[in-house]
């Protein structure tokens, strides 16, 4: 299991998150990360993000050199590389279920839009085009859809949309907060 927690308090005082695995019964707790903190008074570090397919990688984002920046490393934390580290708030990656894509939000356009890139952070391409937050992009279990919460309506609701961006279709239909949405896999 990864896990984010609160490590360190940084120079000001303010939280700084970092990421940890855990056995599923909760022994061997193992810390992975050691960013930079944070400046400019927000509690800032790192937070995981998505698994790879097969479970040796972990995708996550860090705040970096005034930005959060996507990275991803193995399980043990070793070869930690960042696959999308350009000067734009990058977070919450997913990894599609055949292991070539990643998709993320990115606040490079003046609010959170979700983008897709290949798996080692080329070829990016934007997704959604809005005025408001697009965020929180999850995989289905066949790579062909990306489902996501977008205030573009109000509330928070649930879309559905193509990889490639197309047909996006408003899932929910509630008038409070609908989101944090998850594919259950197929197997």
């Amino acid at each position: 299991i990864a896990f984010a927690r609160v490590a360190v308090h940084d120079a000001d005082g303010l939280n700084k998150s970092e990421i940890f695995v855990m056995g599923v019964d909760g022994s061997n707790v193992k810390r992975l990360t050691y960013s930079n903190g944070q400046t400019g008074g927000y509690g800032h570090g790192c937070w995981p993000s998505g698994w790879s397919p097969d479970g040796l990688r972990l995708l996550f984002y860090c705040y970096w050199d005034g930005y959060d920046r996507i990275w991803s490393m193995n399980a043990d934390g070793s070869n930690q590389q960042p696959l999308v580290s350009d000067s734009a708030w990058n977070a919450v990656p997913t990894m599609s279920y055949d292991g070539t894509k990643i998709a993320f939000a990115s606040y490079r356009d003046g609010n959170y839009e979700i983008y897709v890139a290949n798996s080692d952070g080329t070829n990016l391409m934007r997704l959604t085009y809005n005025q408001v937050e697009d965020w929180r992009p999850t995989w289905s279990p066949d790579s062909s859809k990306i489902l996501f919460e977008s205030k573009r309506d109000g509330e928070t609701q649930l879309y559905l949309m193509n990889v490639d961006g197309s047909e996006q279709t408003r899932l929910s239909h509630i008038t409070t907060y609908v989101g944090e949405g998850i594919w259950r896999p197929n197997y």
